[in-house]
């Protein structure tokens, strides 16, 4: 059992809310709980409390009336420690074992410092609402938990009771519950600084998990060191947006260990420490490169989804592979538009491969990412081409580098249906020195 608390240091329970009295014949609503008062310790046909007061959803008088049954012994029971009879002050001192049932849920028992916890956020009245086991033993041996309707509160000795509930427990499922690299809760969620919808939740081992809006990620050790030094959610890189994971085997050489952000990473080896990486571009003023001589990346690409506009009129061709899927305006405020395009399997003589479908079948670059390398960019001349050029970095070193090559004539194939400017004609990456065109993997769609 966790540790039981001695009654003087037990907190009184919710105080009783005297509820309206009912008409004759009629029973008082359930309006939110309380302990009974001067309940029977048998069944008295007419005089229990479930004769005259309303039920929760859920509960049968059957289990309302042993629920009662229960709270009679345990106010008998705890009468040798305290002299008070009313049902607040002998529940708050509670029996020997320093456990509570909740009226009219008589199944389980809530006991010592895990009660305290849940007495303290409300009890039934709380976001846990009911007792859903007894107390149980971790698979450590040392711990102790009780599940409620809406989540478990987690103790151990060394880190006290807490509750751990909804997105925050599928984070520390995930990471391997008590057992893991987390260990146990030692806080409650906390509202995270700021007017982002944020919140946290500490754990032992300098850990935590980090929620905003629809998912919880946890993170830990230099990582985290690393990443409060940038301004924890508040700095440039936002909140988590993975655990902590093997990195992908292009960024290898730059960490063992990482965790993505809103708007980067953080890598980490226990040679090189933690370090963190991004997508940075040179925009126009810097000195002129191709991928295959790249300059230093000079501006990080923000978060967040690219900068749209409309499709010119004259490129909506529905159906068509000339059909324009997304325009974005690039840092010269000239549009540039994606079209379908067709891929290298469709391509014959004279109607070559060109557009989103060869960027996305072809390479494995998306629109998102295309938009956002051309929102900021500066474009490269490459013979009658133009490309927008990315740079992942980490550690002073480029890792891979991402381009969309672009061109700012009409198409030049018979039966193309406008005059404006292609477009896209591709996306590519590249990782070294290699020649032509290469593939990008997943992760670059993901961080861009």
């Amino acid at each position: 059992m966790s540790t039981p608390v001695p009654s003087s240091e037990v907190p009184a329970t919710s105080p009783i809310t005297e509820a309206p009295a009912p008409a004759p014949g009629e029973k008082q609503p359930f309006v939110e709980w309380t302990p009974t008062e001067n309940p029977n310790a048998t069944i008295v046909p007419g005089k229990m409390r479930s004769d005259r007061q309303e039920l929760p959803e859920g509960f049968t008088k059957e289990d309302a009336d042993k629920a009662e049954i229960a709270e009679a012994k345990l106010q008998a029971s705890s009468r040798s420690r305290s002299t008070a009879t009313t049902a607040t002050t002998a529940l708050a001192a509670a029996a020997p074992t320093d456990c509570m049932v909740y009226w009219p849920a008589w199944q389980y028992t809530v006991c010592g410092l895990i009660r305290v916890k849940y007495d303290s956020l409300g009890g039934p009245n709380s976001f846990l609402l009911w007792p859903a086991s007894n107390e149980l033993t971790n698979p450590d041996g040392y711990g102790k938990r009780s599940v409620f309707n809406n989540g478990p509160i987690y103790w151990s000795s060394a880190s006290g009771a807490h509750p751990v509930v909804n997105h925050f427990f599928a984070a520390w499922q995930r990471n391997g519950w008590e057992a893991g690299p987390l260990g146990y809760p030692t806080t409650d969620e906390i509202a995270n600084p700021g007017t982002a919808p944020g919140r946290r939740q500490e754990f032992q081992n300098t850990a935590a998990i980090y929620w905003k809006l629809n998912e919880a990620y946890a993170i830990r050790g230099a990582i985290r060191a690393k990443w409060n030094e940038l301004g924890a959610e508040q700095g440039s890189l936002g909140y988590p947006l993975s655990d902590e994971i093997v990195p992908p085997p292009e960024l290898s050489v730059a960490g063992t260990r990482m965790n993505k952000f809103e708007a980067g990473m953080i890598l980490w080896s226990a040679e090189q420490g933690a370090a963190e990486a991004n997508w940075f571009v040179t925009q126009d003023g810097s000195s002129a490169r191709t991928m295959d001589q790249p300059g230093d990346g000079v501006v990080k690409i923000s978060p967040g989804k690219p900068r749209e506009t409309e499709c010119p009129a004259e490129t909506v061709h529905p159906g068509t592979p000339f059909n324009c899927e997304e325009a974005w305006p690039d840092s010269y405020d000239r549009t540039v538009v994606a079209r379908f395009g067709r891929q290298n399997s469709q391509a014959t003589p004279g109607h070559g491969a060109f557009g989103w479908m060869h960027a996305l079948v072809d390479h494995n670059l998306d629109l998102d990412a295309m938009g956002k390398i051309i929102n900021v960019s500066q474009k490269v001349p490459i013979g009658d081409r133009l490309e927008y050029q990315a740079e992942f970095k980490a550690r002073g070193q480029t890792i891979i580098r991402a381009a969309v090559r672009t061109r700012e004539v009409a198409m030049d194939e018979d039966g193309h249906l406008d005059e404006f400017a292609q477009g896209v004609v591709t996306g590519y990456c590249k990782t070294g020195s290699e020649a032509g065109e290469g593939w990008c993997p997943d992760w670059v769609n993901g961080t861009l």
